[in-house]
């Protein structure tokens, strides 16, 4: 496998020469958005040598039905249409319109849009896919691991490093425990480890030995893989809980002795030692739960010198991309394209050389398990992992961000555009294969691999010797006559279109026509009649028989070639199809002397049924609502889609239709969870719910704060100002109270306390008061305005108090051994009023009463001198007051 993988390296040079791409029937012009806006991957900084992955589905339905077979004509670009870009195929399936490239950038701007292009339509050129070219260890690849690409338990079949150091992965203990699989990935397959039982064997992968995994700390190291979690990993049955699931993990050495260097992802399930650390750096026996990078900060082989990063991030059933980097002072851990912990450890991870030999059993790198010598704990990770990379350097933040940005599902930065380009002539027909008959033979064939980008007008199938000749405007066989008996013929097959005849097909086999042959000839009158998912196929018996009895009838659709069969009725149902898409129908009849050729095909016809459902499903919070939005199906069910159905998965009463591809739903209560799934209907029914969105939380203001008062105080010119919560807080806690005055809008805020004073206040003025209260949702409404109230009403000294009663001011006074004479005095320090009260009075009242008559509005003074038991003057007390009548 290396020897492959270096002629392949040691070919680049002449695969990605420089071709004349306007023999290429079409392209497109392919858009990475780098921009912030338009769903663009939003990075501040230019890449270099960048590989992006590029899909297609069935909306580049024209790329597959006119590249060449197993997708060998396929060409990138750059944005001048002639310079040629290195490319890896990881996948091509044309029956169900899947394919993905990973095609290397050489530059890609910032905050910018970066064009390039795929050309495909030109029969007889050779594969260009090249892996070690595009992941160039010249690069700082070290390791790229596609997965999905091996076969389970199989020495030969491996997961391949796309790199030219071939560190393939090797299945260990594959399907002994759990069945392992190639399943859909997150970029084309991926492999299912589902390690869930307590034994001491495991499933995992496993790269031997290899310098390339040396890593060095002079360059630094970055470490990434797709996972998706769906459950507890395993665990032994002395240790049933794991703690610690090793996703993509490090390899230890013995040389010096027990002195291993370790790192790697992995998934802690449970928080360990200390439940409150959720998130940021741990050591072995304590650190947070979720996704981790685990790293040892010396070469000890000691737990307590293991360090983690922790992302406090658990799995949600989805796919999640994770990074790692790490240059042997500094750490950091990504998850889908957010940095989630840093550290600054001095390690020597990354020094090690392989001069020494594996710790027993152990491989130099694993994946879905933490350590491949491990039977006491067995720390294996239980779900499906994808897309591994290891590079020799740390990828710097906007290479991370673009990753996750163009490989994610539902990508918004990477756009094909139309399809542009000039037709060519057809490649050639293939298997050609002919049938003897009386004089003549059935000539057969298959339909090109390119139709040049235009449509298939007729085919043309020539005899050798003689250059008989039999055409048809489309049907994939014909019979050539005139021919004699006892003579070999061989038989090409040349398919034209609006620019030409295109090249002939490898010659058939020798048939020799004789007067004993007789297959029957061709049905007649093929019709065809829509159902759902299946059509039914009729026709008229052939005008001969041949030389016996019709024992079968062959119906076959184009495009799919799905059949059916009938031992002579004249009718079949043709099942498996797909709604929405044409089909024409060709019948053959068999007796004793083999098959005839085949009849015109019918009409084109399209099952209908329910639409596919809809995708990328979508939520937007609002206050008491959520925005939905989602993509049309791939499939309408033959039938235009006449309306859309959202609906909340919590509570199926919240919903919203539209004709449109966005509703509101509204009712919703703030604070609680959704998710929704989304129906689309034509005139045949409803289709299956989507893929659930991502969670939605409806978030508000709070509602108005209750029960406001207020008091003068506590110093001059202040009014102390109490409420009660809101009885709503909108689904976010509350992050401020704003007080403010009527008259004046002064104001007063909290972090949460439900009291604060307002200061600024005019003694004279009665105030009312409002609180609001803030969360991230807004600011709430104005609660009830409370009691009038001035910011003199009071004041308390050796047991005497001063507040308002109505539109009198109570004064309060303790026993005292002498006389008290009470004194109100203007502004001026002129009498306004004044009595004297005996030593055991306790309580005056002033109405407002004053010499001239009754006092104005304004500031007051009031004095309160004492005399003592034996007539000598006591204490005297002062105080300001504000009076209102």
């Amino acid at each position: 496998m290396k020897k492959i993988g270096l002629l392949l390296l040691l070919s680049s040079v002449a695969i990605f020469a420089q071709e004349n791409y306007s023999t290429w029937a079409h392209y497109k012009v392919i858009t990475l958005n780098t921009t912030n806006s338009g769903g663009g991957a939003n990075i501040s900084g230019a890449e270099t040598n960048f590989p992006v992955l590029v899909r297609l589905t069935a909306a580049n339905n024209d790329v597959f039905t006119g590249a060449a077979t197993g997708g060998t004509d396929i060409r990138f670009s750059a944005s001048d249409g002639a310079t040629p870009l290195k490319f890896q195929r990881d996948r091509w399936d044309a029956v169900n319109q899947l394919a993905e490239f990973w095609v290397l950038l050489p530059s890609v701007a910032a905050n910018s849009n970066t064009t390039f292009r795929i050309y495909w339509g030109r029969g007889g050129v050779a594969d260009s896919s090249n892996g070690p070219a595009v992941f160039d260890t010249a690069n700082a690849f070290r390791g790229v691991w596609h997965l999905g690409k091996g076969v389970p338990g199989s020495a030969t079949v491996l997961d391949s490093d796309a790199t030219v150091d071939a560190n393939h992965l090797t299945w260990i203990n594959a399907n002994t425990v759990e069945n392992t699989a190639v399943v859909p990935g997150e970029i084309a397959t991926a492999d299912s480890l589902p390690n869930t039982n307590n034994a001491t064997t495991s499933n995992f992968l496993a790269a031997s030995s290899n310098n390339s995994f040396v890593i060095g700390s002079a360059n630094g190291m970055t470490l990434s893989a797709w996972v998706k979690r769906v459950g507890k990993g395993g665990g032994t049955p002395t240790n049933p809980v794991s703690s610690d699931e090793g996703i993509a993990m490090r390899f230890r050495f013995t040389t010096p002795a027990n002195n291993g260097r370790l790192w790697g992802l992995e998934y802690t399930p449970n928080t360990k030692g200390n439940p409150a650390s959720n998130a940021g750096t741990g050591n072995y026996n304590t650190h947070g739960n979720g996704y981790s990078f685990h790293y040892a900060t010396d070469g000890s082989a000691t737990t307590a010198n293991e360090t983690f990063l922790c992302s406090g991030i658990v799995d949600s059933g989805n796919w999640d991309h994770l990074v790692a980097t790490e240059n042997g002072s500094s750490q950091a851990f990504w998850v889908n394209g957010v940095r989630v912990a840093t550290d600054a450890q001095t390690t020597t991870n990354l020094d090690v050389a392989n001069s020494g030999t594996p710790m027993a059993g152990n491989a130099a790198f694993t994946i879905g398990k933490l350590d491949s010598a491990d039977v006491t704990y067995n720390q294996t990770f239980n779900g499906v992992i994808d897309e591994v990379t290891l590079s020799r350097t740390i990828r710097d933040s906007n290479w991370i961000k673009l990753s996750y940005a163009t490989e994610k599902p539902s990508v918004t930065a990477l756009t094909l555009g139309a399809t542009s380009g000039s037709s060519v002539v057809p490649t050639a027909p293939l298997s050609v294969s002919g049938l003897a008959g009386d004089g003549q033979v059935a000539v057969s064939w298959a339909a090109p691999t390119s139709n040049g980008g235009a449509a298939i007008t007729g085919y043309t199938a020539t005899s050798s010797p003689g250059s008989f000749t039999c055409t048809t405007t489309g049907s994939l066989s014909c019979t050539v006559t005139g021919l004699s008996n006892g003579t070999p013929y061989t038989f090409t097959v040349t398919a034209t279109n609006s620019v030409g005849a295109g090249p002939a097909s490898t010659a058939s086999t020798a048939v020799t026509p004789s007067a004993s042959a007789g297959v029957p000839s061709a049905p007649q009158s093929v019709t065809a009649k829509a159902g759902n998912g299946r059509d039914t196929v009729s026709w008229t018996a052939p005008t001969s028989n041949g030389s016996s009895a019709i024992t079968l009838y062959t119906a076959t659709s184009n495009p799919n070639a799905i059949t059916c069969t009938t031992s002579g009725a004249l009718t079949c149902v043709d099942s498996g199809l797909t709604n929405g898409t044409a089909y024409t129908f060709t019948v053959t009849a068999t007796n004793t002397s083999g098959t005839g050729v085949a009849s015109s095909p019918s009409t084109a016809v399209t099952p209908k049924g329910s639409p596919a459902p809809p995708t990328g499903v979508q939520g937007t919070s609002g206050n008491a609502q959520a925005v939905l939005s989602w993509t049309a199906p791939a499939n309408n069910g033959g039938s235009a889609i006449t309306g859309y159905t959202a609906t909340s998965v919590v509570d199926t009463s919240k919903h919203c239709s539209t004709a449109g591809l966005t509703c509101t739903i509204t009712g919703l209560t703030n604070g609680v969870v959704y998710t929704f799934v989304v129906t689309a209907t034509n005139a045949l029914g409803t289709s299956l719910p989507s893929v659930a969105s991502g969670a939605v939380t409806p978030l508000g203001p709070p509602s108005a704060p209750l029960s406001v008062t207020a008091a003068g105080g506590p110093g001059d010119g202040q009014i102390t100002v109490s409420w009660m919560t809101p009885t709503s807080i909108g689904g976010a806690a509350i992050t401020a109270y704003t007080v403010t005055s009527a008259p004046g809008g002064f104001t007063c805020t909290t972090n949460g306390a439900l009291t604060c004073a307002v200061s600024g206040l005019n003694d004279a003025t009665n105030y009312t008061f409002t609180v609001t209260a803030t969360n991230t949702a807004g600011v709430g409404p104005a609660s009830a305005a409370s009691t009038a109230t001035s910011s003199i009403l009071s004041f308390s000294k050796a047991g005497f108090s001063l507040q308002r009663d109505g539109s009198s001011m109570l004064l309060q006074l303790p026993q005292t051994s002498g006389s008290k004479r009470v004194t109100i005095l203007d502004i001026w320090g002129r009498t306004v009023w004044s009595r004297t009260l005996s030593s055991q009075s306790q309580e005056l009242v002033w109405s407002g009463k004053s010499i001239g008559g009754s006092a104005a509005a304004g500031v007051y003074f009031l004095r309160v001198a004492m005399r003592n038991s034996d007539g000598s003057r006591g204490i005297t007390l002062q105080t300001k007051f504000g009076y209102e009548p």
